[in-house]
């Protein structure tokens, strides 16, 4: 994936501890982070809709 390349590129260029990490351990670790965000944004999601459906339900009565 290009985005993964571009990450690998600006980390290994500017990041500390990031130089250390063989190019399978990082695109390892770029890869849980996208999961952890993506995973943050669903919660984030059914949340805000659970907050909604309570909202409405609340004022119907």
């Amino acid at each position: 994936m290009r985005v993964i390349e571009k990450l690998r590129d600006i980390w290994t260029r500017y990041g500390g501890w990031f130089k250390s990490l063989s190019p399978y351990e990082l695109d390892e670790f770029i890869h849980s982070a996208e999961i952890l965000v993506l995973l943050g944004g669903v919660l984030a999601c059914m949340v805000t809709l659970l907050v909604v459906l309570n909202d409405l339900t609340s004022n119907s009565f």
